[in-house]
């Protein structure tokens, strides 16, 4: 049997944690075995070494950036390995450039990090240092991988320096998000919806995210019969979307789930019958939305889905056959593409079967791990052609 070759995975978001970097951390660190790569996780918060799955995890403690030159001395301890990859370039490719380990490095690009933010005074200098930092990760990284086309063109705009760009399709678990009828009362995790119309929203609770958008469309609906609005996540801009739903008369027609187990947020994407995240582009704020795997969860779980022409979105959601694309911002749009679903079951059927095909051939963690490994592969030194050299 030929030897595992190894890579070493660099990261700031890891399982515990939330969120979709840690998820995809998690994702491809498992199924990279199945093809042929030994994979050593290096993320925070703990300090012992263990195994997880089918990575060996290594957990540094500490607080920043302390922390991150403890990572970095822990992958100098690892030895030699065929790779190093970084699930973003900060603080994670920082921590890599670090170590100076003789391997070659891939880095994750997710869309919003590689946005130099726009700020006042002290922060101002510290933007100048972050650039520098950015452009040296990325000389250093024998390829970036993208999230997106969008993400591969923001990358190659802000770091022309570049080598390589490779667009690596994300995932979501289509065993795991499926179509279905579960009701989230009946695991009492929410109100009765049961005959109601529902139109769901996950994520983070921030501005970017358009939820007010949303509110506003879902308020117009009103006049054809009661739309139930669920929005799973939490964040720092849930007090403002409740005045909003107060002004505008919703009422007990908006819930607010708040943070979801895994199996409580695959019964709400059952209970609805249509998806929507708005998203916008905000450079300034460092906020895009370069991909999102809430689209495709969405798609695997049967739902037709409305979103805007915004960032990585149209990768994960075709418009026309899997969803509706809107303009950002166009509450009469985004009315407009809900209330053709919800009127015409046909219409929302078709596009929710469509999602689910995408996912199921495209769209899931194992070609998600697959395409990495085949990156993965392309770095390593290539065998001498037959006859060629001795």
């Amino acid at each position: 049997m030929a030897e595992m070759k190894h890579v070493a995975f660099i990261t700031s978001d890891f399982p515990p944690l939330p969120g979709g970097i840690a998820r995809l951390c998690w994702e491809v660190s498992q199924r990279l075995a199945g093809h042929g790569w030994r994979v050593t996780v290096i993320a925070p918060e703990a300090s012992s070494a263990q195994t997880q799955g089918n990575a060996a995890v290594i957990r540094v403690g500490g607080r920043r950036p302390m922390r991150d030159l403890a990572m970095a001395r822990r992958l100098r301890r690892l030895g030699p390995v065929d790779a190093v990859m970084c699930a973003v370039w900060y603080p994670d490719g920082v921590v890599a450039a670090l170590a100076g380990v003789d391997a070659p490095l891939a880095v994750w690009a997710h869309g919003a990090e590689i946005y130099h933010r726009k700020s006042p005074g002290v922060r101002a200098l510290f933007g100048g240092l972050q650039s520098r930092l950015h452009h040296l990760v990325f000389r250093k990284s024998q390829v970036v991988l993208a999230n997106s086309h969008f993400t591969e063109r923001l990358v190659k705009e802000k770091a022309p320096n570049v080598r390589r760009v490779a667009v690596i399709p994300l995932g979501t678990d289509p065993e795991f998000f499926q179509p279905g009828t579960r009701m989230p009362e009946e695991g009492g995790i929410g109100p009765s919806l049961r005959g109601k119309r529902v139109i769901l929203s996950v994520g983070r609770l921030v501005a970017y995210k358009g939820y007010e958008t949303i509110l506003r469309a879902v308020a117009q609906l009103q006049s054809s019969g009661p739309v139930v609005y669920v929005l799973v996540g939490e964040g720092p801009y849930r007090s403002r979307l409740e005045e909003v739903a107060t002004e505008l008369g919703l009422g007990e027609l908006v819930h607010f789930a708040g943070r979801t187990t895994d199996e409580e947020l695959a019964r709400w994407y059952q209970a609805a019958d249509a998806f929507a995240l708005c998203s916008e582009e905000r450079p300034s704020e460092g906020a895009v939305e370069g991909f999102g795997i809430a689209f495709l969860e969405a798609s695997a779980s049967g739902l037709p889905v409305v979103a805007t022409n915004s960032g990585g979105i149209p990768d994960a959601v075709v418009d026309g056959e899997t969803g509706f694309l809107v303009p950002v911002g166009d509450v009469a749009a985004v009315s407009e593409a809900l209330k053709r679903l919800l009127d015409d079951s046909a219409l929302a059927a078709r596009m929710g079967e469509a999602g689910r095909r995408r996912v199921l051939t495209h769209f899931n963690w194992d070609s998600t791990a697959a395409a990495v490994s085949q990156v993965l592969d392309s770095l390593l030194p290539q065998p001498a052609a037959p006859g060629k050299g001795r």
